[in-house]
């Protein structure tokens, strides 16, 4: 999936004439999300030969819907975890989720931050309006209302963040997705 992606946006013109991406060279980080009913197809993405060989930013946002898509999440933070390269440089991957009050969705990824936990050896650091709770180490777990300097922060310093939002479903791509490139560790 990822590589016919790649295929096509490479052959893809914008109004420039310019392919969208030029398919010279090695790709130095990949960027992938899912929202809502797309994180089936994330989740294969997910455990793709690509993403687990260059550093990737897999972005879940109000998608886990699918507890039998957990493993693959998993899967995708512990290969990066064993090779030592869970991070935030830029040769490095995390993990962000992101989830509304609907618990169809906040379960499952409760469970995903349960098993990384048990996983890495690691408690969560839990982040609230009023600060952090515990320093941590990999994994900071947000609750809705907390501010955005703090946030911010959170995704500079973890490699797997746990996001609940106050914002409508509908709008998390377009609210987050800014805000996590502009944390990312490009190269």
């Amino acid at each position: 999936m990822i590589g016919d992606c790649l295929g096509r946006l490479g052959r893809l013109r914008s109004d420039t004439g310019a392919v969208y991406l030029p398919t010279t060279g090695p790709i130095r980080r990949l960027f992938l999300a899912g929202h809502s009913a797309g994180g089936q197809a994330l989740s294969a993405c997910a455990v793709s030969q690509l993403a687990t060989s260059v550093p990737t930013d897999l972005w879940l946002y109000d998608c886990t819907y699918w507890p039998r898509h957990l493993p693959n999440y998993q899967a995708f933070a512990q290969t990066w975890h064993r090779a030592g390269r869970l991070g935030n440089a830029a040769s490095s991957s995390r993990i962000v989720i992101i989830v509304t009050p609907d618990r169809d969705t906040t379960g499952p990824a409760t469970t995903l931050i349960g098993n990384l936990e048990r996983a890495f050896q690691v408690r969560r650091a839990r982040l609230g309006p009023a600060g952090y709770n515990a320093a941590g180490s990999l994994i900071v777990e947000i609750a809705a209302g907390t501010g955005m300097t703090e946030i911010d922060s959170a995704l500079r310093r973890y490699p797997v963040v746990f996001i609940h939002t106050a914002d409508p479903h509908d709008e998390i791509p377009r609210n987050w997705t800014p805000r996590l490139l502009a944390s990312a560790a490009a190269p």
